[in-house]
């Protein structure tokens, strides 16, 4: 009896088929109990053991969850989702129409029942969102304050003839400002639309129209000491704007005699020293 190996294992072959097999150049093995697959094959095998073995674990998953609940099994309802979830939708009704019927309940009345909770809840719900809302914006409200007062200050020369939280003051009646989407800081004409750059229709940088009020109001700047040439970037009794100029300067700016504006930027310029009275 001789002996064939084939992957590590061994087969016996009878030496008369082997002695015959050799003379026709065929080798036949007949082995009993014995399945050989190509490694492609096998493959292909291993899937889809693997795929029956899930739906079969899927089925008797379902079969169980029927059973859980005291239902027979209909007609093959664990064979498929579909089928599952009809008899289970059928448990519920069934199951909730007994227990209002139980309980001698109204289907209407328990409706309206759960309605009004419903409705109790949403209006709670409600509550909490608007609190949260105004919190979130109370917040973002005081950080946009914050951003616009420090890039105010940071712009302000150092040269101005009061002190910079009067002189913060001031600019913040006279320039009205907001902010973009990305956070950029831009003033805004008496309308609310933004000041823009006539060439190109951007928003002018809050910089640039903060040295336009300055170049514009030279009045809040110390007087440059020394040079020649140019007059004074003042005039009235020391340098102080004289009650006709400042008058004449609010008639200008649109802000009519004793109007609330002309009388907040008097007291300004009063408390600062440039207005002589």
């Amino acid at each position: 009896m001789a002996k064939v190996v084939i992957s590590g294992r061994e087969f016996d072959i009878d030496d008369d088929a082997l002695k015959s097999g050799l003379e026709s150049g065929t080798v036949e093995l007949n082995l009993e109990n014995v399945v050989l697959r190509t490694t492609e094959e096998d493959s292909t095998f291993q899937e889809n053991l693997k795929k029956d073995a899930q739906s079969l674990g899927i089925e008797l998953g379902r079969k169980n969850v029927l059973k859980s609940l005291g239902i027979e099994e209909l007609n093959g309802a664990h064979k498929s989702d579909d089928k599952t979830l009809e008899v289970l939708n059928g448990f519920v009704q069934s199951s909730v129409s007994k227990a209002m019927e139980e309980a001698k309940i109204e289907p209407n009345k328990k409706v309206q029942e759960l309605s009004k909770d419903l409705e109790t809840l949403r209006n709670t719900v409600k509550e909490k969102e608007n609190a949260y809302n105004s919190l979130k914006d109370e917040f973002f409200g005081y950080k946009k304050n914050q951003k616009i007062t420090s890039t105010l200050s940071s712009l302000i020369p150092d040269n101005v003839i009061i002190d910079k939280s009067d002189m913060l003051t001031i600019l913040s009646n006279k320039i009205k400002v907001n902010l973009d989407e990305s956070g950029n800081i831009f003033a805004l004409n008496n309308d609310g639309s933004p000041i823009k750059n006539p060439t190109t229709l951007e928003p002018l940088p809050i910089d640039s129209v903060i040295k336009g009020f300055f170049d514009n109001n030279p009045t809040y700047l110390k007087p440059v000491q020394g040079g020649a040439g140019g007059g004074d970037s003042t005039s009235g009794k020391g340098g102080k704007q004289t009650i006709e100029e400042f008058q004449e300067e609010m008639k200008k700016a649109g802000h009519a005699l004793n109007s609330p504006g002309f009388v907040n930027e008097m007291n300004s310029r009063i408390k600062a020293g440039l207005l002589d009275i």
